[in-house]
């Protein structure tokens, strides 16, 4: 039997930010204006009325609803996070990630969970997105997003779900994941991201991609499905709908379709190089 050495997976847990070394992580422009917040903010109250009676959140957060909920969030526990990955990956499903390039999960975490990071992606201050190379293209990627940092209570939790997630495939695959990283996005209607890859030429940091999608009772009419081409060239379409996981090869090419309504998800990588920001 093959030794398994165990290493430490971290957490980039602070927002990206400029590296000359490191055409991936660009830099974010400042937030949007406030008055741009507020279709996020009706949504989060919605969501947060669907809360547990107990569940609080930070104080940044309630600050920008003007609650007073400054607590830490004590109805959330990581049990409440937990996927069994060990039980959904089994051979079989690994042989698919090799052989096609991605995976898809549903059900993913308990409705606790997926309620907290609901909250958590409806009222972050957004910061619009830039391409990996730096180069802003209006025409190419509509999302706005928000690095998961510290300050995301559920956030955190997720980030930690998935290193478990990137322990059993660096264990089952010697895939070399050495960190990992998400942020918030937000994709307003008429908005997609033309097709790509997320590790732009020559460079091969980002080992898996993962999405998490938040978006109660999507339709195929809504639109914002995402697009990826598998390893046998084949195309797939798959829906945004909430408490769903997909994680694919980051070098296959995908796009997100064009959505109709508000669409809201986090973006994930597993990376090989070491955290560019610690803690």
């Amino acid at each position: 039997m093959t030794n398994v050495v165990n290493t430490t997976i971290e957490i980039n847990l602070l927002p990206t930010s400029h590296n000359h070394q490191d055409p991936i992580t660009v830099s974010i422009p400042p937030p949007l204006r406030p008055e741009d917040l507020t279709s996020f903010k009706i949504q989060a109250q919605q969501v947060l009325q669907s809360l547990p009676p107990d569940t609080d959140f930070n104080e940044q957060h309630s600050k920008l609803l003007g609650w007073d909920l400054s607590k830490t969030q004590r109805a959330l526990d990581q049990s409440d996070f937990e996927a069994n990955w060990e039980i959904r990956i089994n051979d079989e499903v690994l042989d698919r990630f090799v052989n096609n390039g991605f995976i898809v999960f549903d059900n993913v975490y308990h409705q606790t969970a997926l309620l907290a990071l609901q909250a958590e992606s409806g009222f972050i201050n957004y910061r619009d997105a830039k391409l990996t190379e730096g180069v802003r293209k209006s025409d190419i990627r509509g999302d706005r997003i928000r690095w998961i940092t510290k300050d995301f209570f559920a956030g955190y939790y997720y980030l930690q779900s998935i290193n478990e997630l990137a322990h059993l495939l660096n264990r089952a695959l010697f895939a070399g994941i050495r960190h990992s990283e998400a942020h918030y996005a937000c994709y307003p209607p008429g908005f997609g991201y033309k097709w790509h890859s997320d590790n732009p030429v020559g460079r091969h940091e980002r080992i898996v991609s993962a999405v998490f999608y938040l978006n109660d009772e999507w339709k195929h009419a809504d639109g914002g499905q995402l697009s990826i081409i598998d390893a046998h060239n084949q195309c797939h379409q798959l829906l945004p709908k909430a408490n769903r996981l997909v994680i694919f090869d980051s070098n296959l090419r995908h796009q997100v379709e064009l959505a109709h309504r508000q669409r809201y998800s986090i973006a994930t990588w597993l990376r090989s190089d070491d955290s560019l920001m610690m803690p």
